[in-house]
């Protein structure tokens, strides 16, 4: 989670869709033309254009928006995070038994 944006988590847990540039984090969090759109990095045409799509489309904001808030409650919760963590701490645990 450090490499991905926190405002990000908080727009798509309120149903707010995503747009944003294909670098980073972003992509991991944003599904293109699912929970938002994603843009090439510095494309600010693309990207203001994305924007006034979304704004201007009550339903694909919705749709969009509906879908963010399914994909961070079912599939990028903490806990999910923690278990992943949990896995790997018990790996690296193995691992060093394992050894000596």
């Amino acid at each position: 989670m450090e490499n991905s944006p926190f405002v990000i988590y908080e727009a798509m847990s309120m149903a707010r869709p995503v747009v944003g540039s294909n670098s980073g984090g972003i992509p991991d969090l944003v599904v293109d033309k699912a929970t938002g759109f994603l843009t090439a990095p510095g494309d600010i045409e693309n990207l203001a254009n994305a924007i006034l799509k979304i704004l201007k489309n009550d339903k694909l904001f919705e749709k969009f928006g509906e879908e963010a808030n399914n994909r961070v409650n079912k599939k990028l919760n903490s806990n999910i995070h923690l278990e992943q963590i949990e896995k790997k701490l018990r790996e690296v645990a193995n691992a060093t038994n394992n050894k000596r």
